[in-house]
This record gives structure tokens, sequence and C-alpha cells, in this order.
């Protein structure tokens, strides 16, 4: 938890530097702008946890993701590309479903509902999975251990 917290940290550093460099402002909510954003976070997960198995916030948590059936071996790039993409998909998804039913995704309510709904379907598992993998492991055939 202390890990995902400081990558979240990490990434929303890194984003706001791209968007203030990008626009010229933090505010901007555009297409492009969301496009952004997803190269920013994969630019910051996929390489991350392809090469070293950590990103920032693992290293100071003390964990690493590695292959189901191998714990001593780091993810790879289509393991780490997939272990990224499935909660950012699923995100877009559910964006494109309020723009197409003309919802305010943008709204002080809705948006905190939609973060914890796909929170809950993404790493709810976690909680009953015996490996304590969240959807985004399974997916990619890895796991969170422990160093």
């Amino acid at each position: 938890m202390v890990g995902a917290y400081i990558d979240g940290l990490v990434g929303a550093a890194i984003g706001f530097g791209v968007l203030r460099a990008t626009f010229g402002s933090l505010t901007h909510r555009g297409l492009v702008a969301r496009g952004l954003g997803l190269l920013v976070t994969a630019g910051y997960w996929v390489p991350s946890a392809a090469v070293w198995g950590r990103t920032v916030g693992k290293l100071v948590a003390g964990t690493r993701v590695a292959l189901v059936d191998d714990a001593a071996a780091v993810p790879g790039w289509r393991r780490a590309t997939v272990r990224w993409a499935v909660p950012s998909v699923l995100g877009l998804v559910a964006l494109a479903v309020f723009s197409a039913l003309s919802l305010p995704t943008g709204g002080p309510l809705l948006t905190p509902a939609l973060a914890a709904a796909l929170y809950v379907v993404v790493y709810g598992p976690i909680l009953t999975n015996p490996l304590r993998q969240g959807l985004h492991d399974r997916a990619a055939g890895t796991v969170v251990v422990r160093d």
C-alpha cells in the first residue's frame, strides 16, 4: 500500500510537470491531455516493472513484481505493459461510457466515485486471491513479492 501511494505521488508529479510544460496549465482536460497522461503513466510504470521489476514506490516498500511461476524473474516488456494496461484501459472505457452518455466526468462527486469503482474492480481481488493478485496481475501472470 505504501508503495502504491508513493508511486501515485511520483506519477502525479511527473504528469503535472508534463502538463504544465506542454499546456502551461494543470487544468487542461482535453483529449490530448488525457492521452498525454496515459503516455506519462506508461513511461513511468512499464519500463520500471519490465526492467527492474519495481518502481520507486516498490523500492521504498521493499516489494517487486515477479512472474507467478518464477519469483526471481522480472516481468519483461509484454507482461509489464499488460499489467499497466488493465487499469488504464478500464479507466478509458469508463470515461468513454460517461462521455457517450454525456455525464460530467469532471464533477466533484462523480470522478471520485468512478475512481473508487475502478479501484474495487482492479485491486479488490487482492483481498480474496491466495496470491494476493489484482486483476492486472492475473492478466499479466505476475505477482508482487517481498524482497
